[in-house]
């Protein structure tokens, strides 16, 4: 425990009280992944604005799960469909090395297949496009929560 204290004259310390220290949390950190530039950098603005740390920016599954193992996001929020490497494969990849890492989907497909694919390869929600920011914050803190083993 640490105190606080004055300095006497004779240059000792006397404890007034004792300083309690808190773990300031740290906001949950995201990698988005994309391949609209646009859609992007709205959700870096909306979920930044909503105290979430964007630590970074993907355009391909391919670039996502490089940038997942070096950034080592609590949270990657991943759309499904995009030139290359698709989302789904790029969840499977993630997961397989980094299983703490959760996978949110943001698709603009509502299709019940493309779901139940998504969750066998380890995406932890389904969110269509067109949803509000703030749902999409609140499904990466929910998600956070579990990555860092706080889920309740």
């Amino acid at each position: 425990m640490i105190t606080s204290g004055v300095a006497t004259d004779a240059g000792s310390l006397q404890l007034t009280r004792p300083i309690v220290l808190r773990e300031t949390p740290t906001p949950p950190r995201v990698l988005l992944v994309d391949d609209d530039d646009d859609l992007l950098e709205t959700l870096q603005e909306g979920l930044s604005g909503q105290g979430l740390l964007v630590v970074g920016c993907a355009h391909d599954g391919t670039e996502a799960v490089f940038l997942a193992d070096v950034l080592v996001p609590d949270v990657v929020v991943m759309d499904l469909r995009m030139p290359g490497m698709s989302g789904l494969l790029a969840t499977r990849l993630i997961k397989a090395h980094h299983a703490d890492i959760q996978i949110l989907v943001l698709t603009a497909s509502p299709e019940s297949s493309l779901r139940a694919a998504a969750e066998e390869d380890g995406a932890a929600g389904y969110l269509v496009k067109g949803v509000r920011t703030g749902e999409i914050a609140d499904a990466v803190r929910d998600a956070a929560a579990i990555s860092r083993g706080r889920a309740g």
